[in-house]
């Protein structure tokens, strides 16, 4: 992950910028960063996750593309894997549920900053974090006032997402990683 230090911007001064250059950036916590995956593990649990909800989705909920970004208020970032029920032609995707894949280097990042931003999003009601290294899944679930927190690290679990109408087994989740193995 790349980082730029540049004086703090607002979120619309940065997607200006961002739209002239040759790669696309996020926006979290004051930083730009270049968004990367940085293992096999990340990238083969991005993918299974995406593949079972394109699978399992009844429209309008559909997943969004690896180009579309999810604004907030103070950030504008690429989901690993983001559900919405907006149509494509929706400028600013509203995500039901957001997924990230921990690394290293960008877990305190989606802990803290990408967090706090997206729960400024009335429409989202799940926000998970799925630990590559071993299996251990965090469901934030929206309540009337407030968000329960879940952890899952059976592998026949399944992670819930009524709200969407489907659940994800956690087998599928990290399907051809060494962790399932």
């Amino acid at each position: 992950m790349n980082r730029h230090r540049r004086p703090r911007w607002t979120v619309e001064e940065f997607l200006d910028w961002d739209n002239s250059q040759g790669q696309a950036h996020e926006y979290v916590g004051g930083m730009i960063r270049t968004p990367t995956i940085d293992t096999k593990a990340h990238a083969t649990i991005e993918v299974n996750v995406r593949n079972f909800l394109a699978e399992k989705l009844t429209p309008p909920a559909r997943v969004l593309e690896d180009h579309e970004r999810v604004v907030t208020g103070a950030s504008a970032s690429f989901p690993d894997v983001a559900v919405t029920s907006d149509s494509k032609e929706e400028a600013r995707p509203q995500p039901v549920v957001v997924f990230e894949v921990l690394a290293r280097r960008t877990e305190n990042l989606d802990r803290t900053h990408k967090w706090i931003a997206l729960q400024t999003l009335a429409s989202l009601q799940y926000f998970v974090l799925i630990a590559q290294d071993r299996m251990f899944i965090e469901l934030f679930t929206r309540t009337d006032d407030n968000w329960d927190r879940a952890v899952f690290t059976n592998p026949t679990a399944e992670l819930p997402l009524p709200k969407l109408g489907v659940s994800v087994p956690l087998s599928r989740i990290y399907a051809g990683t060494s962790t399932l193995r």
